[in-house]
């Protein structure tokens, strides 16, 4: 037993003239439309949130009270600050130096890390060489001082298939002056910094508490980010 099928109706081909006509006005739309940069595009989150502005071209010091400052970078650098003289929490790729500088604040006396990976930590050598205390997580001191154990070893270089997001090492040593651990608690200036323990997105990341002109602030690395989010899962299965 056979099923007729209707034939399928013909569609009519545009026409060269219409092709042509419709190309031409899509390309004077092309001129007068107004030229945006890749950093004005916003792709809705799945959330259905919109991410939020990226950091200005020409990043700034925002001040937060007082005696403490963020330094809007490729990261966020803490500022705490005593008179001419300054703490960093991280130092992102050093151009919080001269941020500082038109500031009026010439002198970075101590720099202290929140974990070891090089988005936080590349800027990290002038700062040295000017003199700077450089102070580390103690389980990652290694990671400042010994990289080329990392990169010379072939397993850190060939068949990294993987994808877990442990090879941001630095690709220069720095020397360490000093190293902290959770529940340490020490003072710059005014201000009062009490040390986290936060393992999860490096194995020894830890956290600072900024306690001044009654404010209590968190710096906590890429432990967190945007809008309280993770930055990747992985790294937290080995959190405690």
């Amino acid at each position: 037993m056979f099923r007729h099928t209707p034939p399928i109706p013909h569609t009519r081909s545009p026409s060269r003239r219409h092709v042509l006509k419709s190309a031409a006005f899509s390309a004077a739309s092309l001129a007068v439309a107004t030229p945006i940069t890749l950093g004005q595009v916003r792709t809705p989150s799945p959330q259905g949130k919109t991410p939020p502005e990226p950091p200005d071209s020409g990043a700034r010091l925002v001040q937060l009270s007082e005696h403490l400052w963020v330094y809007r970078g490729p990261i966020q650098v803490g500022v705490v600050r005593d008179g001419d003289r300054v703490l960093l929490v991280d130092c992102g790729d050093g151009t919080v130096q001269e941020a500082l500088r038109q500031a009026g604040i010439s002198r970075v006396q101590r720099v202290v890390f929140t974990h070891h990976h090089r988005d936080q930590a590349c800027g990290v050598h002038p700062l040295a060489d000017a003199g700077a205390m450089i102070e580390v997580p103690a389980g990652e001191r290694q990671y400042f001082e010994n990289v080329a154990a990392y990169w010379n070893d072939p397993k850190y270089r060939w068949h990294i298939y993987n994808q877990h997001p442990h090879h941001l090492m630095l690709a220069e040593p720095v020397r360490v002056d000093a190293t902290h651990q959770g529940g340490e608690e020490f003072s710059f200036g005014p201000a009062k910094i009490r040390v986290l323990a936060t393992p999860g997105h490096t194995d020894g990341s830890i956290s600072y508490l900024v306690e001044v002109d009654g404010r209590r602030v968190a710096f906590c690395g890429d432990m967190l980010y945007d809008e309280g989010q993770i930055w990747e899962p992985y790294s937290l299965q080995k959190g405690t």
